[in-house]
């Protein structure tokens, strides 16, 4: 992998600066006369997703099918002062 970036992923990058922050310069130049953001705009441009974004994740696929069945949203927990206590349920 190159650490150079060719000029047209520099305009992608900066292009894609300007959409994310509203303080972007509007120009390449004035973005590359800064030092620190003119760094910025290597990394943007070098980073890998630039090339091959990946497909994104449906949150539908991630939610349980089922609902529970039970009115509890959480299982319930273990009482360890209850039982240091010696207290039990079937008292």
């Amino acid at each position: 992998m190159s650490t150079t970036p060719t000029a047209a992923q520099l305009q992608a990058a900066h292009e894609a600066l300007r959409r994310r922050l509203s303080t972007w310069p509007e120009h390449l130049e004035d973005a590359q006369a800064d030092s620190v953001r003119a760094r910025l705009l290597r990394f943007e441009a070098l980073r890998p997703h630039r090339t091959a974004r990946p497909a994104p994740v449906s949150t539908s696929s991630l939610r349980p099918r089922h609902a529970p069945q039970s009115g509890l949203a959480h299982p319930p927990t273990f009482d360890r002062k209850r039982a240091a206590a010696g207290e039990r349920d079937d008292d």
